[in-house]
């Protein structure tokens, strides 16, 4: 099991490495030096990075368990719902620690601040990465028997972008009334708290500082359930794990 967990963990490691080296390069350029438009230029880089790595390390799991492809994983001794829960793990680690250099470049300038801000990041932003790849487990083992590839990854993107977007206009509909205000994305502002719908970071401005901790533990709640379902429909149904193409 060991083995496995290296060999998955140098491989999208390594697969990422690039934009990893860019942030690490951002973040010493700030630790010597500021500007508005150094600031600029990061959080426009930062937030597409974060969002291609989300989508490649998304395709991966749809790579893998749904078309079948990766020949080295699929001679493993594992069921293939064991290598996609330890892809699970592996692809929240990845985004945490990517978005991690980020969130300290970004709170540099308040670094009297940081330690709170992490509080709000540390636990949150993992069990939100969690909720988001069980999610993605569930959507691709309900579409294993789509024999159409094309049709599977619709309908993967479909269930995925309906349910992330469910989840995060009902949270700003019910807590409408104690929200000042709200942004989709990362804010480096010291009275704006962030929340995790599932995977989308959504920065508000209220006095209920409780709400980023009833929001963690829906993305927990939810992990729990994605991951059962995605284990019981494993054990109740046979599945045909032929190579897709498209």
């Amino acid at each position: 099991m060991l083995r496995l967990i290296s060999i998955m963990f140098k491989r999208a490691t390594f697969s990422v490495s690039i934009p990893f080296f860019i942030e690490l390069i951002f973040l010493l350029i700030s630790i010597f030096y500021t500007s508005s438009t150094l600031n600029l230029i990061h959080s426009l880089w930062f937030t597409l990075s974060v969002s291609i790595l989300t989508l490649y390390l998304s395709f991966d799991c749809f790579n893998f368990y749904y078309l079948g492809n990766d020949t080295l994983l699929h001679i493993m001794p594992f069921s293939n719902e064991f290598i996609m829960l330890v892809k699970v793990l592996i692809s929240s680690i990845i985004l945490w620690s990517y978005s991690f250099i980020g969130f300290i470049d970004i709170n540099l300038e308040n670094k009297q601040t940081i330690f709170r801000n992490f509080a709000y990041f540390g636990l949150p932003k993992i069990c939100s990465l969690l909720s988001f790849f069980s999610l993605l487990c569930l959507s691709l083992i309900l579409v294993k028997s789509v024999r159409s590839a094309k049709t599977g990854l619709i309908t993967v993107l479909l269930i995925n972008i309906t349910l992330v977007f469910a989840v995060f206009f009902s949270s700003i509909k019910i807590y409408s009334s104690i929200i000042n205000h709200w942004i989709i994305g990362i804010s480096s502002s010291t009275l704006s708290i962030p929340i995790y719908a599932n995977i989308l970071q959504i920065e508000i401005l209220t006095n209920q500082k409780y709400l980023a901790w009833y929001m963690l533990v829906f993305n927990v709640f939810s992990t729990i359930v994605f991951m059962l379902t995605f284990l019981l429909i494993h054990k109740k149904k046979s599945f045909n794990y032929l190579t897709l193409t498209f």
